[in-house]
Protein backbone atom coordinates (compact mmCIF):
# COMPACT_ATOMS: atom_id res chain seq x y z
CA UNK A 1 0.00 0.00 0.00
CA UNK A 2 2.49 2.33 0.99
CA UNK A 3 5.07 0.84 -1.48
CA UNK A 4 7.35 -1.19 0.78
CA UNK A 5 8.81 -4.71 -0.68
CA UNK A 6 9.78 -7.49 1.59
CA UNK A 7 11.87 -10.33 1.06
CA UNK A 8 12.51 -13.56 2.59
CA UNK A 9 16.36 -14.01 2.30
CA UNK A 10 16.94 -18.51 4.28
CA UNK A 11 20.04 -20.09 4.77
CA UNK A 12 20.20 -23.85 4.39
CA UNK A 13 16.23 -23.80 4.67
CA UNK A 14 14.01 -24.32 1.81
CA UNK A 15 13.27 -20.93 1.72
CA UNK A 16 10.74 -20.99 -1.15
CA UNK A 17 8.13 -23.12 1.17
CA UNK A 18 9.28 -21.37 3.96
CA UNK A 19 8.62 -17.96 2.98
CA UNK A 20 5.63 -18.97 0.82
CA UNK A 21 4.39 -20.26 4.39
CA UNK A 22 4.44 -16.76 5.41
CA UNK A 23 3.14 -15.01 2.70
CA UNK A 24 6.44 -14.13 0.96
CA UNK A 25 5.88 -13.66 -2.48
CA UNK A 26 8.13 -16.55 -4.70
CA UNK A 27 9.63 -13.72 -6.63
CA UNK A 28 10.90 -12.00 -3.17
CA UNK A 29 12.65 -15.14 -2.28
CA UNK A 30 16.20 -16.13 -1.87
CA UNK A 31 17.94 -18.59 0.02
CA UNK A 32 21.87 -19.20 0.06
CA UNK A 33 24.28 -21.03 1.94
CA UNK A 34 25.20 -20.33 5.49
CA UNK A 35 28.98 -19.40 5.02
CA UNK A 36 30.40 -16.08 4.45
CA UNK A 37 29.97 -16.61 0.59
CA UNK A 38 26.41 -17.70 0.90
CA UNK A 39 25.76 -14.35 3.17
CA UNK A 40 27.33 -11.84 0.52
CA UNK A 41 25.85 -13.41 -2.77
CA UNK A 42 22.56 -13.25 -1.03
CA UNK A 43 23.26 -9.44 0.10
CA UNK A 44 24.78 -8.81 -3.72
CA UNK A 45 21.62 -9.97 -4.93
CA UNK A 46 19.69 -7.57 -2.78
CA UNK A 47 21.49 -4.46 -3.91
CA UNK A 48 21.65 -5.37 -7.24
CA UNK A 49 17.48 -5.86 -7.29
CA UNK A 50 17.14 -2.47 -5.35
CA UNK A 51 19.43 -0.54 -8.00
CA UNK A 52 16.90 -2.57 -10.71
CA UNK A 53 13.41 -1.55 -8.55
CA UNK A 54 14.72 2.44 -8.08
CA UNK A 55 15.79 2.55 -12.00
CA UNK A 56 12.64 0.91 -13.07
CA UNK A 57 10.31 3.51 -10.08
CA UNK A 58 11.82 6.41 -11.60
CA UNK A 59 10.75 5.77 -15.17
CA UNK A 60 7.91 8.08 -16.39
CA UNK A 61 4.52 6.97 -15.92
CA UNK A 62 5.37 4.73 -13.68
CA UNK A 63 1.98 3.34 -11.75
CA UNK A 64 1.01 2.02 -8.10
CA UNK A 65 -0.41 -0.78 -10.06
CA UNK A 66 2.86 -1.40 -11.80
CA UNK A 67 4.90 -0.80 -8.07
CA UNK A 68 2.75 -3.51 -6.61
CA UNK A 69 3.42 -6.00 -9.06
CA UNK A 70 6.86 -5.60 -9.09
CA UNK A 71 6.82 -6.03 -5.37
CA UNK A 72 5.86 -9.41 -5.81
CA UNK A 73 8.96 -10.47 -8.22
CA UNK A 74 11.67 -8.16 -6.24
CA UNK A 75 14.95 -9.95 -7.97
CA UNK A 76 12.96 -10.68 -11.66
CA UNK A 77 14.85 -7.46 -12.78
CA UNK A 78 17.76 -7.45 -11.59
CA UNK A 79 18.09 -11.32 -12.57
CA UNK A 80 17.36 -10.34 -16.13
CA UNK A 81 19.91 -7.22 -16.24
CA UNK A 82 22.17 -9.94 -15.22
CA UNK A 83 21.40 -12.23 -18.05
CA UNK A 84 21.60 -9.61 -20.81
CA UNK A 85 24.72 -8.26 -19.25
CA UNK A 86 26.24 -11.60 -19.66
CA UNK A 87 24.61 -12.83 -23.14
Amino acid sequence: KLGWTFVFLGADIDSYATGGSLGYARGSTRSHAATAAGYASAWSDVSHAMSAQRFRRSARGYTDAKRLAASKSYFSAAESAKKSKHA
